[in-house]
């Protein structure tokens, strides 16, 4: 799953899906986790949620908008998963 950024002054990143997702749950930001190297908010969380998702149906792509509040520079690493990761690999 590659992770792009298509606009900097807006904090959004495509990224490539491999299989289509349900379009209701796609674009629900309650839906994922972000985390990594630069998502420290400002109030010292190590997660966060998106600030918006929108979900290319026809391309197999999500765009997601990542929070300004968030500490993110060129080099960082942006994690991005869905709400039940971790009762999905437990």
């Amino acid at each position: 799953m590659g992770k792009i950024l298509i606009d900097k002054n807006n904090y959004v990143f495509e990224v490539s899906l491999s299989e289509p997702l349900d379009v209701e749950t796609a674009r629900d930001v309650n839906n994922y986790i972000l985390s990594g190297t630069g998502i420290v908010n400002v109030t010292g969380q190590q997660t966060i949620k998106p600030d918006q998702v929108e979900y290319i149906e026809n391309q197999r792509k999500l765009r997601i908008r990542i929070p300004s509040a968030s500490g993110f520079v060129d080099g960082d690493t942006l994690t991005v998963l869905p709400v039940d990761y971790n009762s999905a690999i437990g």
